[in-house]
């Protein structure tokens, strides 16, 4: 056996293969995911509120899985209908929403919630909302 094809068959799978795994093994983060391509598709959806429906509709997933759906479902949009119109818009918000949730879970990590759950960021988005009055806050 060629050292070439021994290096491929050991190589680890790739980050798009290990996400389209998980995909398809774990239904929650499939319904997850079409629920948010749905929501980007409706224009009449307020982005905004889409992680917190997400984490009120499944609050005992982890808090990165968050990050995942938000991520897959801007990238399902972006290969279907590109990266310009209203759904290319919508779908850079989802982008930013991910990269935003995913410092919240780096911030309470910090705080030592290494195991934060969609709940725990809830929780965390209550407590910031009450003591700021910005308009753009989760």
């Amino acid at each position: 056996m060629s050292g070439r094809i021994l290096a491929e068959r050991c190589a680890p799978p790739s980050l798009a293969s290990q996400v389209a795994d998980a995909l398809a093994t774990e239904p929650q983060i499939e319904q997850m995911t079409a629920y948010a391509c749905d929501a980007v598709a409706d224009v009449s959806f307020a982005l905004a509120a889409l992680p917190v429906e997400l984490a009120r509709l499944a609050p005992t997933v982890p808090a990165l899985q968050l990050v995942l759906v938000l991520a897959s479902a801007a990238d399902a949009t972006q290969s279907m209908f590109g990266t310009t119109g209203p759904s290319g818009q919508r779908s850079q918000e989802l982008w930013k929403q991910a990269a935003l949730i995913g410092v919240d879970v780096l911030y309470l990590s910090l705080l030592g919630r290494q195991s934060a759950t969609a709940g725990d960021l809830l929780e965390y988005w209550s407590q910031q909302n009450d003591t700021s009055n910005a308009d753009d806050s989760l």
